[in-house]
């Protein structure tokens, strides 16, 4: 169960980094409401289907599920992608 646990906390921390880059290249790239969405979802997708990928598409010796894989962290993480993304937009496209 321990080791459960710690290659969740491991996928949060992988796709927590990878939200930061997407929120920088959203925001570089001018991407406004729906579009900025958009390409967030996009993204963790491909990044979960990568990671599912890896694993060879059978998750049960690390993870409980595939969905956990491929969906786990993507509406937590939101928050900092929106942080970031703003951030970046202002500074490139505003100031």
């Amino acid at each position: 169960m321990e080791a459960l646990a710690l290659n969740t906390m491991k996928l949060t921390t992988c796709r927590t980094t990878c939200l930061v880059f997407e929120g920088i290249i959203a925001g570089i790239f001018g991407m406004s409401a729906l579009q900025g969405i958009a390409f967030m979802v996009l993204a963790q997708l491909f990044v979960g289907i990568i990671y599912a990928a890896a694993l060879g598409f059978k998750a049960e010796p690390y993870f409980s599920s595939l969905t956990q894989i491929v969906a786990s962290g993507v509406v937590t993480n939101g928050m900092t992608f929106m942080l970031v993304w703003v951030t970046f937009y202002n500074i490139v496209h505003i100031l």
